[in-house]
């Protein structure tokens, strides 16, 4: 495989690493300051900003998912494919999530503010939290399948 083949079919997931990598290390670094300075228009600019990075992201997966199923013909690595995907994407959903909550704790519990938007992330947060194990048993059990399944056809064949 030429390197020419390798970027055009790994950009985009190349892209959504280095933008994520990008978000949570911004995010980390003002964590602490955000929660303290933010206003009622100032949640709503975040809240916007990490729905467009999430969205991003999860863009540049699908993406990377339809050069990927040209490119794999064995329906159990697709199955991977898809499940190795799912989790930065899932991963970028919870971190964008996360990001809202906390900085809508202080504005919630002393302001009374944006207490909705508060719980409901943190609600959705916690599903998300269950779904990221659960994606990455069954990228091993795709995982193992689909090894076993190339195996097989390739002891079948020289046989």
């Amino acid at each position: 495989m030429r390197i020419q083949d390798i970027t055009v079919r790994f950009w985009s997931l190349i892209a959504a690493w280095g933008i994520a990598w990008l978000g949570f290390t911004v995010s980390i670094a003002v964590e602490d300051s955000l929660s303290y300075i933010l206003h009622g228009r100032s949640v709503w600019l975040l809240c916007a900003t990490v729905s467009v990075w999430a969205l991003l992201i999860w863009g540049l997966l699908i993406n990377s998912w339809r050069k990927q199923r040209r490119a794999l013909a064995n329906r159990w690595w697709r199955l991977v494919c898809i499940h190795f995907l799912l989790l930065p994407a899932l991963l970028a959903l919870y971190w964008g999530l996360h990001v809202i909550q906390v900085s809508t704790y202080d504005l919630a519990v002393v302001n009374g503010q944006f207490v909705q938007l508060h719980f409901q992330t943190g609600y959705i947060k916690d599903r998300i939290f269950w779904l990221v194990p659960i994606d990455f048993l069954m990228l091993l059990v795709w995982g193992i399948l689909a090894i076993g399944n190339s195996l097989f056809h390739r002891n079948a064949a020289s046989a």
